[in-house]
């Protein structure tokens, strides 16, 4: 199925619109003008029933007394010229008729007992607009009524009298005459203003929607050119053009956002690759290299130099599980999984990772700043790898008789970590660097400082996991402060 367009659903509701209004401002006209023709010539019958003539054969007692009041004939010129004598039957000219009007009475046996017509009349006299005497006993006491007689259009006024009934009627010709000729200068003007409004709307429409068809041609432009950094024009035209460039916009805003964050992302990637390929070929060539040297030449080793290997190939293969450890916790956090959050005692878990650090390294002063009653509502595990990260960082990263220092507090409904040491620290540059993930200074590369550049990273991701922060700044004592925040504790 074809679909319409907008611009020609929008033509069509402009005629519909001016059809309709033409049409009803016609309608309203031909019923007003109606009704003021049908009350002029209700008020020339109302003004028949004032006369004289009329008036005596309504209120004639008896027939008799009807056909005496008779104007007098056309015979007798003498006595029509002369003036009425008082008391006299009323003459035929003291009868006046509106145009094609009609005058008659009836008994109540149905005889007609007067006829007058208006000299303007020209029907023959076998042929009358007088309804028949039924007709008009029917019409009796109801007031103007509009009827039919013998195919034209009357308009008739019956009442009783004592003896039968006088009705009083006017042909509506010149009225519906004058109403056919309105219905056609309505007809002429409806076609006119479905005319004129159809080049109008034609016009407007084109007009109206020129911005529209130049947003989709530069969409369209934006699409086969693939440059999202290009925005649309019309956010300063008309309201709705605006409002609908301004929408676009927004939206390439976020698309170029999101397109920019995914090469990011895959350069974080690649990097993330090849960071790790090297990293794991590093000590996977060490323990092949070992191995090759105890299978291929076993009698040139002796037994220390073959105790020695040994160690070196645990102390790689220990290396590569810690590498492999980290880049699983790392492949889970950035799966965006929610933490499993539960009720820790982090006083307690604390002073067990400090007690922990300090075991193995006797040469550091470790201290903790924490209240007895510090609790949170955060994964337990992902807390107790954070902090032995931070630790180990902190150990690496600092000469032996370093102190570090750990505290924590709750602020508002986060749990705060900071680990500060005063070790040599690192620059500006650096900090900013650290927690990018196989990132390690030059120099402690240069000095063959063991560890895989994922520990302040796989920090960064479990702040994150739980909705909080990583920060990195110079110590007030001059070594490196490490603040961890995690949000919803």
């Amino acid at each position: 199925m074809k679909r319409i367009s907008v611009r020609a659903r929008l033509v069509a509701a402009t005629l519909a619109v001016t059809l309709v209004g033409v049409v009803a401002v016609g309608a309203t006209s031909w019923h007003r003008l109606g009704s003021a023709l049908v009350e002029r010539e209700d008020r020339q019958l109302e003004r028949v029933y004032e006369q004289q003539a009329v008036n005596c054969i309504v209120n004639a007692a008896t027939v008799e007394r009807a056909l005496t009041c008779e104007p007098a004939t056309q015979q007798d010129e003498q006595q029509e010229q002369a003036p009425p004598r008082p008391g006299a039957p009323p003459r035929r000219n003291d009868l006046q008729l509106p145009p094609g009007g009609w005058m008659a009475a009836y008994d109540s046996d149905g005889t007609q007992l007067v006829e007058r017509r208006s000299p303007s009349q020209d029907l023959g006299s076998d042929q009358t607009l007088v309804p028949d005497a039924d007709v008009l006993m029917d019409l009796a006491g109801r007031g103007p009524t509009s009827i039919h007689v013998r195919g034209q259009h009357v308009r008739v006024v019956s009442v009783e009298s004592e003896t039968g009934v006088v009705a009083v009627g006017v042909p509506l010709e010149s009225v519906d005459a004058t109403l056919d000729s309105l219905v056609r200068i309505v007809a002429g003007a409806a076609i006119v203003a479905m005319v004129l409004g159809l080049v109008l709307a034609m016009l407007l429409v084109t007009r109206g929607l020129r911005g529209l068809r130049r947003i989709a041609s530069q969409a369209d432009e934006i699409v086969h050119d693939e440059h999202l950094g290009r925005r649309l024009d019309g956010e300063d035209g008309p309201q709705e053009l605006s409002t609908l460039a301004s929408a676009l916009n927004s939206m390439l805003d976020r698309l170029d956002r999101l397109f920019e964050q995914r090469r990011r992302s895959e350069q974080r990637l690649a990097r993330f690759v090849s960071n790790a390929s090297h990293e794991l070929r590093t000590p996977i060539t060490a323990i092949r290299g070992h191995a090759q040297l105890l299978v291929r030449e076993p009698e040139r080793i002796d037994a220390a130099d073959r105790a020695r290997t040994l160690e070196r190939i645990d102390a790689q293969a220990g290396h590569l599980s810690a590498l492999v450890d980290d880049l699983l916790d790392l492949a889970r956090l950035d799966e965006d999984a929610a933490p499993s959050r539960e009720h820790v005692d982090v006083t307690r878990v604390l002073r067990d990772c400090v007690a922990s650090a300090a075991g193995r390294d006797a040469n550091r002063t470790y201290e903790l700043e924490v209240a007895d009653d510090v609790e949170a509502n955060v994964d337990r595990l992902q807390l107790v790898r954070a902090v032995d990260n931070l630790l180990a960082n902190a150990r690496l990263h600092t000469p032996e008789s370093s102190t570090i220092r750990v505290e924590a507090r709750r602020i508002e409904d986060a749990l705060e970590l900071i680990v500060d040491d005063d070790g040599p620290g690192i620059d500006e540059e650096q900090i900013a660097r650290a927690t990018d993930r196989f990132w390690r200074a030059a120099s402690t590369r240069s000095a063959g400082t063991p560890g895989t550049g994922l520990g302040l990273g796989l920090v960064r991701a479990i702040a994150q996991a739980h909705g909080g922060t990583l920060e990195l700044s110079r110590s007030a004592r001059g070594g490196l402060r490490v603040r961890l925040v995690l949000a919803g504790a």
